[in-house]
């Protein structure tokens, strides 16, 4: 938030502090104070700054490499819980992970991709995390030219 005087610009740092304090709230994210350094903050709570930042800019869609990835119980269920009220307000979001756990309690669809390829693709009410853990690791068939091969 700028204000311009005269022929110069002026950051307005408490109305950006107050945003920022009311938009962090809105995505259910508390940090006491918006002026500390976020290199002083806690592992889950940095990660719910850079995913508050990128939903900032992005209004449909969100992706997100291993969110949960070097954080505790505690923080990863924060920011489980921050994806899903995400979702409840209509963004879309892509995670990229390995923790099936994390990955069943927030997803509705699964994509599983090998070496660049679709090994296939599952709705949460329509598999389960055998099954994608399977398809992950190469330990089912799947079938192509109208063969089932081990796809590995």
């Amino acid at each position: 938030i700028v204000k311009r005087f005269l022929f110069l610009n002026i950051l307005q740092n408490k109305e950006m502090g107050i945003r920022s304090t009311g938009f962090l709230r809105e995505l259910g994210i508390n940090i006491k104070d918006t002026n500390q350094e976020v290199g002083t903050l806690s592992g889950g709570q940095r990660q719910s700054v850079a995913i508050s930042k990128s939903v900032f800019w992005s209004k449909k869609i969100l992706i997100l490499d291993e969110p949960t990835a070097a954080l505790g119980v505690k923080e990863s269920a924060k920011i489980l819980n921050m994806i899903l009220n995400l979702k409840k307000k209509g963004l879309s979001t892509i995670i990229i992970t390995h923790n099936m756990e994390h990955a069943f309690s927030i997803a509705d669809r699964f994509l599983v991709l090998r070496l660049g390829k679709n090994i296939g693709e599952r709705k949460k009410t329509e598999t389960n995390i055998d099954e994608i853990i399977k398809l992950i690791t190469g330990g089912v068939f799947i079938k192509k030219n109208n063969k089932y091969i081990n796809y590995t």
